[in-house]
């Protein structure tokens, strides 16, 4: 079961929350394409420092194998669903595609903490923490793009990112970020957003703690506040991959079904977030390749093919 709280949802609000998050993808998706050929990092994680010093001729354990085996299949699953044949089943298949999505990437992400000697994270918040670290020293933007203070939007501080947080927090959500003219913007709305929900969660826990028999909650002061910002983690695209997972499956299930007419947007919807798990999938797995020496990875990839 999911730790975050259920919403009830108004079905009239469907369309401009499919539109916020259509949007947000999109704004990945260009922003890796105008910058790499076809979405495939593995030239530009190549030339990052960090992965250039990693060392090969590791073994890899059982763990390592099924891990990234499990997040290989799903991603296979995602790109061989019949989308562009049957665009009336965009609208369904959306509902599940946020869930693949994260664990495809959970999986590459797993299997790269593994072989770069990391212990196995116990949740799903401790994954998520342990990829943004590893997001800062080993992938290619944009996929480092990390989002960082709080707990007021003015708060939030980003790295690689070419706009300011007022510039962020003027951003329409609901405007086509490719028109809009500022896919910085877009990508930092999406994650400033994202760590407001998760920073809102533990003010929510905390309002709960310390409290005497009398009361129900308390009011946090503005130190707390700051104290509990510090404690989250760096917020990535995997955070943002995670609130849709948990919207998708928990929240809001019929979220994608009551925008069923637009046919057209879900199927590009469908296409812009494979091309993005992709684009993240081929990252990770250049860590392995490194660590695991070309021979050893294209065995793996073998099975696959």
């Amino acid at each position: 079961m999911s730790s975050q709280p259920t919403m009830l949802f108004d079905s009239q609000t469907a369309p401009y929350a499919l539109q916020t998050y259509y949007g947000y993808v999109r704004a990945w998706r260009e922003r890796i394409a105008r910058e790499n050929d076809n979405g495939d990092l593995t030239q530009a994680a190549l030339q990052i420092p960090n992965v250039a010093k990693l060392q090969g001729g590791l073994s890899p354990s059982q763990k390592l194998i099924a891990s990234y085996s499990r997040g290989k299949l799903t991603l296979k699953a995602m790109a061989t669903f019949p989308i562009n044949d049957n665009k009336h089943l965009a609208s369904t298949a959306n509902l599940w595609l946020p869930v693949q999505a994260y664990y495809a990437l959970h999986g590459a992400g797993l299997a790269a903490m593994l072989s770069l000697g990391h212990n196995e994270p116990k949740d799903h918040r401790a994954f998520r923490a342990a990829l943004s670290e590893l997001a800062a020293r080993f992938l290619p933007p944009p996929l480092n793009i990390q989002c960082t203070g709080g707990p007021q939007s003015l708060d939030y501080r980003f790295t690689v990112l070419n706009a300011t947080p007022q510039a962020i927090i003027d951003y329409n959500s609901l405007s086509n970020p490719i028109y809009s003219g500022n896919l910085d913007c877009a990508i930092g709305k999406c994650l400033s957003t994202t760590r407001h929900r998760f920073l809102e969660e533990m003010f929510d826990k905390a309002r709960h703690c310390n409290i005497s028999d009398k009361r129900k909650r308390r009011n946090i002061p503005q130190a707390e506040k700051q104290t509990i910002s510090k404690k989250l983690h760096a917020t990535t695209l995997i955070d943002f991959l995670y609130r849709m997972r948990v919207r998708s499956n928990y929240d809001d299930p019929d979220i994608y079904l009551y925008a069923h007419s637009q046919v057209d947007d879900a199927a590009r919807h469908y296409a812009d977030l494979l091309f993005l798990t992709q684009a993240a999938f081929s990252a990770l797995s250049v860590i392995l390749l490194k660590k695991l020496g070309k021979s050893t990875f294209e065995q793996i990839e073998g099975q696959f093919s």
